[in-house]
């Protein structure tokens, strides 16, 4: 730019952002040397894409910075849209760089089989958190609930991993009514993931 490079802009946006303000920032840059994209998170970017840019990478960033789940539509002006995993884990994205980009990125096969180990495993998991809950068995609740957390991290699924947390947590303090509060929340968070993890997200 004639004045400022995207680095400089990005420091200046966030230096006149508000109290609680936060302006979704994405780089688009021709190099992916790992210098480069250390300085995108520094200038205060929250994330970037390479050139030549296709709409699958443009798709997965945005899924990964807008504050709400992202299905190919805008996000709602001035809110995360009112879902309920959004009030609780404000700004978490869905999805982030995780395994899947930095092992499996050239090899779909493998990536597709963790995506559907994943999504069936939690699955069960869920259920079964749900069954101990019921009972009032905390420990298992605990062991369940680290055990989503662990997994939900390995695939870079940050806004499940943060609930899992939130009940883990509930769970080893006594505080059962706490943590079966996180029911619908939970639920609802692993369906949008998974949703998003089906459509090849992130790449």
């Amino acid at each position: 730019m004639p004045e400022l490079n995207g680095f400089d802009a990005t420091g200046t946006i966030r230096e006149q952002e508000g109290d609680g303000a936060h302006t979704p920032i994405i780089a688009m840059t021709a190099s992916v040397r790992e210098a480069d994209r250390e300085q995108c998170f520094v200038s205060g970017m929250d994330d970037y894409v390479a050139k030549p840019l296709d709409q699958t990478t443009l798709d997965a960033a945005l899924a990964r910075r807008i504050p709400t789940y992202y299905d190919g539509e805008p996000a709602p002006a001035g809110g995360t849209g009112g879902s309920p995993e959004a009030s609780a884990t404000p700004g978490v994205p869905l999805l982030e760089n995780s395994l899947l980009t930095d092992v499996f990125r050239h090899n779909s096969e493998s990536r597709n089989y963790l995506i559907g180990v994943f999504i069936d495993e939690s699955g069960a998991r869920i259920e079964q958190l749900f069954a101990a809950e019921a009972i009032g068995d905390s420990a298992t609740m605990q062991r369940l609930s680290h055990a989503l957390k662990g997994s939900a991290r390995t695939v870079g699924a940050r806004r499940l991993e943060e609930v899992c947390k939130a009940i883990q947590e509930a769970a080893t303090e006594g505080r059962i009514a706490d943590a079966i509060a996180f029911q619908a929340t939970l639920k609802h968070c692993f369906e949008l993931t998974a949703d998003l993890l089906r459509k090849g997200c992130p790449e």
